[in-house]
């Protein structure tokens, strides 16, 4: 399995061996440090319980929304694919996901941690 992430200096888009998570590595691009998530110690938000995921399986069959800064909506669609657009970088930290029959939406980060570490600073008040 590999871990995708985003370079917060250059904004280059990889994917990393998770046996990389907690440590820090080059950028390829720019050279710059960046420190992969998910590291041992890295603590579970509510959401990623609530998501599925830190139970080890991932509810496939429960349909997700997906809304983009621009405000584009989709969906619904299965987890399988939300992950699938996630990975090709179509899900930024700025995109936010809804899961069937709740009623508020969520930031993607919330969902995808590695997606916050690529967050910039300056939206957090958008």
């Amino acid at each position: 399995m590999s871990i995708a992430l985003q370079c917060e200096h250059c904004q280059h888009a990889l994917h990393v061996n998770d046996g990389l998570a907690g440590k820090r590595i080059k950028c390829p691009q720019c050279q710059s440090p960046i420190v992969v998530p998910g590291g041992a110690g890295e603590p579970v938000s509510d959401f990623m319980h609530w998501a599925g995921e830190h139970a080890g399986g991932v509810e496939h069959d429960v349909k997700w929304y997906l809304q983009t800064f621009s405000g584009k909506q989709y969906g619904p669609v299965d987890r399988r694919l939300l992950d699938y657009w996630q990975r090709l970088g179509a899900v930024s930290a700025r995109s936010q996901v809804l899961r069937e029959g709740d009623t508020q939406w969520r930031w993607a980060s919330e969902l995808y941690p590695q997606l916050a570490v690529a967050a910039p600073e300056h939206f957090a008040g958008e």
